[in-house]
């Protein structure tokens, strides 16, 4: 008798998740993909859409997709999971599952930095990387702050490759503009190690 396998969560971990299943399972089992969102946006590719070397329209894909492969697509909010009983609760419906998978990510919460929503940018969502795009076209010379605001944070190598990236994108322009990236990490990327860290201060440096 086959099972039913639900993932939740419909960015990069949920979706190789969700394909692979489908690859090596047989048909009698049913595959379940849950997300608040209907398309799969590539988040490392945000980067690149900050500084207009990448369509934002491309990075995405309908979730919708996914049912061409077999895996049902649910575009529901996930609000409770109950284990015990095996059941998880969306704002669609309500249902049961023989095996769960987790990949719902990490969330930002930039209204709980004091003066965020006036002063700032959020890199690791697409409004913000389109609302940084249109403020650097216009951005001639002065000063450009990169920061972290506190650990942990999502994607630990998103905010030093930001800095790297808008680096290059000035320098490119011929503009004036200098880059400080400011973090509460000793080293950038501890999770990667001190070498990693070391040769990221080196990169940085070598940028100015």
């Amino acid at each position: 008798m086959g099972k039913k396998i639900v993932v939740l969560g419909g960015g990069t971990g949920g979706l190789v998740v969700a394909n692979r299943l489908s690859k090596s399972l047989s048909k009698d089992n049913e595959i379940v993909l849950v997300d608040k969102e209907k398309n799969h946006l590539f988040n490392p590719s945000l980067l690149w859409v900050m500084v207009g070397w990448r369509d934002h329209l491309k990075i995405q894909k309908p979730l919708s997709l996914l049912q061409k492969k077999g895996i049902k697509f649910l575009n529901s909010e996930v609000s409770k999971i109950d284990f015990e009983n095996r059941k998880v609760f969306t704002s669609e419906e309500d249902f049961t599952f023989d095996y769960l998978v987790t990949a719902l990510g990490a969330s930002t919460y930039p209204d709980r930095q004091k003066g965020f929503q006036e002063a700032a940018y959020n890199l690791y969502d697409l409004s913000g990387a389109l609302k940084i795009r249109e403020a650097i076209e216009k951005f001639e010379k002065g000063r450009m702050v990169v920061l972290i605001s506190s650990k942990p944070f999502k994607c630990p190598a998103a905010p030093y490759e930001a800095a790297l990236i808008l680096s290059e994108y000035f320098k490119r322009k011929r503009r004036d503009v200098e880059i400080e990236l400011v973090t509460p990490e000793p080293l950038p990327m501890g999770v990667a190690g001190q070498d990693v860290g070391n040769m990221v201060v080196s990169l940085l440096q070598s940028r100015g």
